[in-house]
């Protein structure tokens, strides 16, 4: 958490800047935490759970500096929301980020059925200071009234339609990914 492997994040300074160019921003998990609480193997829960709060934080100011092109929205959760204890922990990561971007863009990643980021991470749940884009991730026919639900919220803040379902996941075709992100935008939402 201390350090950058120069090798691995050479890679994500490609993926950043190649978006820039093109006028797009890029939602970065720094420490995704992994489906259902990372059972898969594919998230950093475990590890977020053993580090310390300095270090966490050591890492968001490591990555706010390295990123500072501006077309970056740092993400929390990361297919599941955590406990309480978790996302306090995993948000030091933000409050580093903070530290030398004080206007960065921060969203978090809840798991489908935790209703929108807000609820967990903004004023409706932990109310963690600095998160200012709320997020949708729901099932495929629910849509318009998470996106309606993002979008009503008071205070207001943008919202994206972060994670639906995939092409070809529960006999989802291209069509019905087209029909979720015309439901995204017509909804309020700022991206999909």
């Amino acid at each position: 958490w201390t350090s950058l492997v120069e090798g691995y994040w050479k890679y994500f300074d490609y993926v950043v800047n190649a978006a820039r160019r093109r006028g797009m921003a890029c939602v970065m998990f720094p420490a995704y935490f992994g489906f259902n609480n990372n059972a898969s193997g594919s998230g950093w829960a475990t590890d977020i759970d053993a580090a310390s709060a300095a270090d966490l934080k050591a890492y968001g100011v490591l990555l706010a500096n390295r990123f500072k092109q501006g077309n970056v929205i740092w993400g929390m959760g990361g297919d599941y929301a955590g406990t309480t204890g978790q996302r306090d922990l995993q948000y030091n990561i933000a409050t580093g980020i903070r530290s030398v971007h004080p206007g960065a863009l921060i969203t978090a990643h809840p798991e489908r059925g935790d209703g929108d980021a807000y609820s967990l991470w903004g004023a409706g749940g932990q109310n963690y200071a600095g998160f200012n884009v709320n997020s949708i991730y729901t099932l495929n026919d629910a849509v318009v009234s998470e996106a309606a639900t993002a979008y009503g919220r008071s205070p207001a803040m943008p919202s994206l339609g972060l994670e639906f379902w995939y092409e070809g996941e529960h006999s989802i075709s291209t069509n019905d990914v087209a029909v979720q992100a015309v439901q995204c935008f017509l909804s309020g939402q700022v991206g999909h």
